[in-house]
């Protein structure tokens, strides 16, 4: 009974080692994979998408696999559809704001150093 104890008590750091593993990586990476698999599902035209290479664009036709995608007027490319990362506006929207607010500030001081300069 003793040697049975000892051989459960030396498991333990085995189970939470893979139980730390399916909590920070496995099921993450599921969660990642079905939101992915919805936006390529309900995938239709009209939608804006980014592609793997980053480039934007509407699209405009889908056949099976292949999306037609125009990244500029009269410009169309087709992709394959798993080419298709996510919505635009998932991406970082923190970011675009967070750049913004200083690019104002820039601009209100470079306002107040012409209005300084044109008091003197």
């Amino acid at each position: 009974m003793g040697e049975i104890m000892t051989a459960i008590k030396g498991f333990w750091p085995l189970l939470l080692l893979l139980a730390f593993f399916y909590f920070a990586l496995v099921r993450p990476q599921k969660k990642q994979q079905n939101k992915r698999n919805a936006f390529l599902n309900a995938l239709q035209k009209g939608d804006y998408v980014i592609t793997a290479g980053g480039v934007y664009g509407l699209v405009k036709k889908i056949t099976g696999n292949v999306v037609s995608v125009q990244i500029a007027p009269g410009t169309i490319i087709q992709v394959d559809k798993r080419a298709l990362q996510a919505p635009p506006e998932d991406e970082g929207d923190k970011k675009s704001s967070e750049k913004s607010q200083p690019a104002h500030k820039e601009e209100n001081s470079a306002k107040e150093d012409t209005e300084e300069d044109a008091k003197d």
